[in-house]
């Protein structure tokens, strides 16, 4: 055996010869979970040089640059056709999707027998600097403010007698945009982006669908306004898409949100001080203050550890997917909690020193590490690391998504991400905006409270700290 990969409730082999072997659920097709032919091998699959295995679907990339991909939606064992140009060379699957990678740098990304490949990466649009990832969709920023998505392109629905419905939407298509983008963001089923200049657009589907009755037929179709973003928004540095509502951090450090506000997720607090960083949740909206204090609402009470890990220290960066929350903090430690109960995740310790975090609900975790490398944590049983692809480059940003039974993992290669303290907002660099937060929060810290601008820890900002920040003025952050 040279590769082994696991989907639910099955398990794919391949062999030094090329063949492939699979045992456990799939080995026949009887069209339910977890039974769709998953383990039933094409007789006529070509040598394969690398195989993945999604929820209940099979992929083996071919020693001719082909793919064939057999198990969930197909009658038939499908395959794609090598292109001599541009063979496949690696390929992955989560959930119900495929994503493969061609020889001249492409990613392309599809559900079932798709003959239109969806391209998450092109060829020709240079370096990606972002990536963030929907529950059934990815979207990619590149160096030029240019974005791709790609994924789901619609749900089915279960409606009036048990009948299926397709229902077409369209995060993973992205519109014709006013200008470059700056910063995305990716919820479920919409995205946001900050364009140069600080305007915020949006799309993608925000609608709720309850079957009411099968007889008479009725279907309620509810939609919440996530992507209806307000016409006085003032300018964003930064944005956040929860299930149902959106966040935009403006460039005054204020917030403003819209969206479903059926649990006070976008009832901003009144004493919320400026901040630096913000997520979105299934009900519920956090933000790290300036001075690194973490701040929840929403869901009628949202939770933050009263004792996390990193005992006082100023929180760093923050991510939220469904009732889950993670944190890394200015020590590189890392905590992970769930915003409706407060109780925390278990991590396997020591853990190496973190520089941000994702969260996909309450199984896993992903870990971005100072020196590039990447943990993915399983938070089922106690806290284990998830085992990574032993030739995974240096990472300088990722993405968790939450799709399906397992999570679509992204990282975008490049340089490590030092841990700069002095970098209060967040920005990539030391500058006077880093200046002006800390002359602006000078002296004692409150009691009980942790200051992010007290660099030296002593409990008060003063000139040490300002030393500090001086000797890491326009320090680069790469990756941010």
């Amino acid at each position: 055996v040279v590769e082994i990969a696991a989907g639910r409730f099955h398990t794919v082999a391949l062999l030094a010869d090329g063949s492939v072997r699979c045992w456990g659920a799939g080995e026949t097709d009887t069209g339910t979970a977890p039974d769709f032919g998953q383990c039933i091998v094409p007789a006529d699959l070509g040598p394969a040089i690398a195989i993945a295995a999604g929820r209940h679907h099979t992929v083996a990339l071919l020693a001719d640059g082909g793919i064939r991909r057999w198990g969930e939606g197909f009658d038939v064992a499908c395959a794609i056709p090598p292109d001599p140009d541009s063979p496949f060379v690696a390929i992955d699957a989560q959930g119900d999707r495929t994503i493969a990678r061609r020889a001249d740098g492409r990613v392309f990304a599809w559900r079932a027998c798709d003959p239109d490949l969806h391209e998450v990466v092109p060829g020709d649009r240079g370096r990606p600097v972002a990536v963030d990832a929907g529950a059934d969709h990815v979207v990619a920023l590149f160096e030029d403010g240019s974005v791709t998505a790609a994924g789901a392109q619609g749900y089915w629905f279960v409606g009036p007698f048990l009948d299926l419905d397709w229902i077409p939407t369209t995060q993973a298509s992205v519109p014709v945009l006013p200008g470059p983008v700056e910063s995305i963001a990716s919820g479920p089923r919409h995205n946001l982006v900050v364009l140069e200049g600080g305007a915020v657009a949006a799309w993608g589907d925000d609608c709720d669908r309850t079957l009411v009755s099968d007889d008479p037929p009725e279907v309620s179709i509810e939609c919440w306004g996530a992507i209806d973003v307000p016409d006085d928004l003032p300018p964003a540095r930064a944005v956040a898409a929860g299930t149902r509502h959106s966040v935009a951090l403006l460039v005054d450090g204020g917030v403003r949100c819209w969206g479903d506000n059926r649990h006070g997720q976008c009832d901003v607090p009144g004493d919320l001080e400026p901040v630096v960083a913000i997520a979105a949740g299934l009900d519920f909206t956090v933000a790290i203050e300036w001075d690194g204090d973490i701040r929840c609402w929403g869901d009628g009470v949202c939770h933050v550890p009263s004792d996390p890990p990193a005992g006082p220290l100023p929180a760093r960066t923050i991510d939220a997917q469904d009732v889950s929350i993670v944190a890394t903090f200015v020590d590189g430690s890392v905590t992970r909690w769930n915003a409706q109960t407060g109780a925390a995740s278990a991590f396997p310790r020591p853990m190496p020193p973190a520089v941000d975090a994702k969260t996909s609900d309450l199984r896993r975790s992903m870990i971005l590490l100072a020196d590039g490398g990447v943990r993915v944590v399983n938070h089922d049983d106690g806290g284990s690391f998830v085992p990574t692809p032993e030739d995974l480059p240096s990472l300088a940003s990722i993405a968790i998504d939450g799709g399906g039974s397992v999570d679509g993992l992204f990282g975008i290669p490049g340089d490590p991400r030092p841990i700069e303290a002095a970098d209060l907002d967040l920005d990539g660099r030391v500058d006077g905006a880093d200046l002006a937060i800390m002359l602006a929060i000078w002296g004692e810290c409150a009691a009980g409270s942790a200051c992010a601008a007290d660099l030296d820890r002593n409990g008060r900002i003063d000139a040490a700290d300002l030393t500090v920040l001086l000797a890491a003025w326009q320090i680069a952050t790469p990756g941010v």
